[in-house]
């Protein structure tokens, strides 16, 4: 059974960036390749395609091209933030927050299941335990991200508590991708009835990004 993830549903999954500061950082392209192969299999590239077509030019996403696989985004690239919130604007856009918020569920967990199993399947056997995600969470979060330090916390024996500060390229929907990231990969070390919930935001005013994973 796939793990739950909880959000509260108060909280906005996507913003308009108009008038905001530009990000800063880099976004590694493995997930996002996975998560528009995904998208596209699920929506059609129609509907991608539709709303590409309205987003403002991505510069660091010279070669994005809706026919290729994972829309010709290298799994080893690296891209720039800003970029990666106007594509996540533009899949955004239009949408009620539950909408989004499983569609960014479902997405990540689909993108994380297969980077994790497939190229950086090599990461679960650092982390394959909570005791050991709590020492390399920074590594694993080094893969996806150039930005941020992770704390990962053991609560209990069924529970870790983890916390992202300093992540200049935050952006709800990819905050929300990466809580729902850590359903997969607890799930991955062998843990049952896995589930995550939202704790806290930078966009609500707190110093960092806070989830609770729990199992049974």
């Amino acid at each position: 059974r796939p793990s739950e993830l909880v959000v509260p549903s108060a909280r906005m999954l996507h913003i308009d960036n108009e008038g905001l500061d530009l990000a800063e950082g880099r976004i590694k392209g493995a997930a996002l390749r996975e998560f528009l192969e995904w998208y596209r299999a699920t929506f059609g590239e129609g509907d991608l395609r539709h709303r590409l077509a309205g987003a403002p030019t991505l510069h660091s996403l010279p070669n994005l091209d809706l026919g290729l696989v994972g829309c010709g985004v290298l799994a080893s690239g690296w891209y720039d933030a800003d970029d990666i919130h106007l594509l996540l604007d533009a899949i955004a856009r239009g949408r009620t927050e539950t909408e989004v918020r499983q569609l960014v569920t479902a997405g990540s967990q689909a993108a994380v299941t297969r980077t994790l199993t497939g190229l950086h399947r090599t990461v679960m056997r650092v982390v394959g335990s909570p005791k050991l995600h709590a020492r390399f969470a920074q590594r694993l979060w080094s893969t996806y991200y150039d930005t941020g330090r992770v704390e990962s916390v053991c609560v209990n024996e069924h529970a870790q508590s983890i916390t992202y500060t300093d992540w200049t390229s935050h952006h709800p929907v990819l905050c929300t991708m990466t809580t729902a990231s850590d359903s997969v990969i607890f799930a991955l070390m062998g843990l049952s009835g896995v589930t995550v919930s939202h704790v806290s935001c930078v966009l609500d005013g707190a110093p960092g990004c806070t989830h609770l994973v729990e199992w049974q």
